[in-house]
């Protein structure tokens, strides 16, 4: 063969690791595939060898990345939930408009079939299976994030804005964990705009009032750290 011959060979592929942007897909087909499988089967019945199946990767690669299926679980239900961290609040919007966009954003997020049917799971097992309901704690810390760091750029301090935070997710998702745990469908965009437009105007008037108040310097608990 000369040396023309050769020029003219394809170049050679080799296999080695993937690159860490195909790790980055690959681990978001991981999460939607146990999200999907989770959703279908239930926790007892899915398994990593299904979840492996449907996201294209062996088995060996799901259990370097989560030790067991209860840790799988805890991973998706947290991924669904880190997505919205990242929803950046319009800081020319009035309360009113950011609350209301923020509200629709969460419900949008929460209403596609496998998140109803995986909220449904986390609420049938949340007692018999403690990583399911640590999993809805810290899925609820992420949802409200954005909520906290806007009422903390108006003035509240951390402490505040959490338990402000807390109480207004609870509004905002009490319809949607009604149906889960009554096995009825996801509400319609229509529901969702009306129920988000709810709780924004509930929280609204204390929530006017007290970042007024902070605002003239008064009501500030002195010992309460912003840190």
């Amino acid at each position: 063969m000369t040396s023309a011959d050769i020029s003219t060979l394809p170049p050679v592929h080799r296999v080695g690791r993937p690159s860490a942007e195909q790790s980055k897909e690959l681990m978001a087909a991981v999460m939607r595939a146990a999200r999907e499988e989770f959703a279908a089967k239930g926790f007892h019945h899915a398994t990593m060898e299904a979840i492996a199946a449907r996201a294209g990767v062996s088995k060996r690669t799901l259990y370097t990345w989560h030790a067991d299926k209860a840790a799988l679980l805890q991973a998706a239900i947290l991924d669904q939930a880190v997505e919205l961290t990242s929803y950046v609040i319009d800081p020319r919007a009035s309360l009113k408009d950011a609350l209301a966009a923020y509200s629709r954003a969460v419900l949008r997020e929460l209403s596609t079939d496998y998140a109803m049917a995986v909220g449904a799971l986390i609420m049938r097992e949340a007692r018999q299976f403690p990583p399911a309901g640590q999993a809805l704690q810290q899925g609820q810390e992420y949802l409200r994030r954005p909520l906290v760091k806007l009422l903390q750029e108006r003035g509240m301090t951390a402490a505040e804005a959490d338990r402000i935070g807390k109480l207004y997710i609870g509004a905002l998702l009490v319809d949607m964990q009604h149906r889960m745990i009554m096995g009825h469908a996801a509400p319609t965009p229509d529901q969702n705009r009306r129920h988000a437009a709810m709780t924004a105007t509930l929280f609204l008037p204390g929530l006017e009032a007290r970042l007024a108040q902070l605002s003239s310097g008064a009501g500030r608990d002195d010992g309460e750290s912003g840190h």
